[in-house]
């Protein structure tokens, strides 16, 4: 035991002349992440080592529990060095090849796989995210790989839209395409699930689809959550199809429940509700209440230009 904590005392020490010697250098570069990081894991390892010395474990004991310590800590922080990840990644990897039926030893690889947002380890993930739900028939597989999927078609998207306009364009159809056959398929395997009602029927109404989303609104809006919104939406898909009283009725019911009517929710609740009263031809509510949206936020989309159209009142 004499031996041990000798030995103890050198790997305490030695770690701290590190610590200290690195802090030196940071003085010098203060700028320098690369020095910061490695305080950083040093401080860790040695906070580690010291506890298991405290409890009485040994050197060698210290260094196993000090590398699945440090495991841990890395698997849990938000960045890390690709070499590290890599480490991780390979080693999560191996232990779910050692033991493939074991689901939290699966996720765990899938979440670092997943961790740069890199297309390639993305259909990594995606592939086994596929093969386990045809082995296994649990569709929660498959909604992690539909939900992967969707996430790279909105990243693609996003930079498509600042390089390619055109190109833009096409990708959005595609991901709507996509987006609709997922929410379709979720509704149908979780057909009381007023959440993913809503999701389906927004795709239904980017997607023009104004008679299949309607139904799907108003079964939604049972959702307290959502009810607002399926209410802004309804109100819109009315005037889509030319409905402009039904639109303002569902738009005046949702804004008499709703509370906070300064938000964003708010303003557009009584924007739409302004087009429904325009279009249905009454220019003195419609008046009033882009009046009312205008004392909220001046500039808030065209309304000081439909406020100046519209024909003065008595």
């Amino acid at each position: 035991r004499a031996a041990e904590r000798d030995e103890s005392t050198f790997a305490l020490e030695a770690f701290q002349i590190s610590i200290d010697t690195i802090n030196l250098a940071r003085r010098r570069k203060p700028k320098d992440h690369a020095l910061e990081e490695r305080v950083r894991n040093l401080s860790t390892k040695l906070t580690i080592l010291k506890g298991k010395y405290q409890d009485g474990g040994s050197y060698r004991d210290s260094v196993v529990d000090n590398e699945t310590q440090a495991e841990l800590h890395d698997k849990d922080r938000s960045v890390q060095t690709d070499e590290r990840l890599d480490e991780l990644i390979a080693t999560a990897k191996d232990r779910h090849t050692g033991d493939p039926e074991d689901d939290r030893l699966f996720k765990s690889y899938l979440d670092l796989l997943c961790r740069r947002e890199r297309d390639d380890e993305e259909l990594t993930a995606i592939g086994a995210l596929v093969k386990r739900f045809k082995t296994t028939s649990n569709y929660r597989w498959k909604q992690l790989a539909d939900d992967i999927r969707m996430k790279q078609l909105g990243r693609k998207g996003r930079a498509l839209k600042a390089s390619d306009p055109q190109a833009y364009k096409k990708h959005q159809i595609d991901r709507l395409r996509f987006e609709l056959a997922v929410f379709k398929d979720r509704t149908e395997r979780y057909p009381t699930d007023n959440r993913i009602k809503f999701q389906l029927a927004t795709r239904l109404f980017r997607a023009g689809r104004f008679d299949d989303a309607i139904p799907v609104f108003q079964a939604a809006r049972a959702d307290p959550k959502s009810r607002a919104a399926c209410g802004l939406y309804l109100g819109r898909c009315f005037l889509r199809k030319d409905y402009p009283a039904q639109a303002a009725e569902t738009l005046a019911e949702t804004l008499e429940q709703y509370e906070t009517q300064e938000d964003d929710t708010g303003k557009e609740l009584n924007y739409w509700l302004a087009r429904a009263q325009e279009a249905s031809g009454d220019a003195g509510k419609a008046r009033k209440t882009y009046g009312k949206l205008l004392q909220t936020d001046y500039n808030f989309r065209d309304v000081r230009d439909r406020l100046e159209r519209l024909p003065s009142g008595d």
